[in-house]
């Protein structure tokens, strides 16, 4: 990428004491390793409100992969777009377990493969847990 400077549109969301990052004005010049950026970290109460958005949207993701996959659908960009954000978002807000399994088929797409039907219903089983932290 070089110098170029990403502008996101949306804060990038660490569960932990680690800080987050969002965009401000360089216009003191200082740029530390992620270009133009200040630290900044999120409360609990955010953090918190951001896994029950995860939450709500996991379950209505449920629904597009399981129509997906009893369609036998199995290579879908849907399913793609999902199980990658999935993996990243799931990582990020503590959700391990769709994490690992998203991550798992988001590498079946990435080596240009089609997922299984059984490592669909293993991410599937895990956006379904009670928790969504089994």
């Amino acid at each position: 990428m070089g110098n170029t400077v990403l502008k996101p549109k949306a804060v990038i969301v660490q569960p932990c004491d680690a800080p987050i990052h969002s965009p401000v004005d360089d216009t003191d010049g200082k740029r530390g390793s992620f270009g133009r950026f200040k630290r900044e970290k999120m409360s609990d109460d955010e953090i918190a409100t951001l896994r029950e958005l995860f939450k709500q949207r996991t379950a209505d993701e449920v629904k597009v992969l399981r129509n997906y996959v009893e369609r036998g659908e199995f290579g879908a960009a849907e399913i793609e777009r999902l199980v990658h954000t999935l993996a990243g978002t799931g990582g990020i807000l503590g959700f391990p377990a769709v994490a690992a399994e998203a991550a798992r088929v988001d590498n079946v797409f990435a080596a240009g493969e089609t997922p299984s039907r059984e490592l669909l219903e293993k991410l599937l089983a895990s956006m379904e847990a009670p928790d969504l932290e089994n």
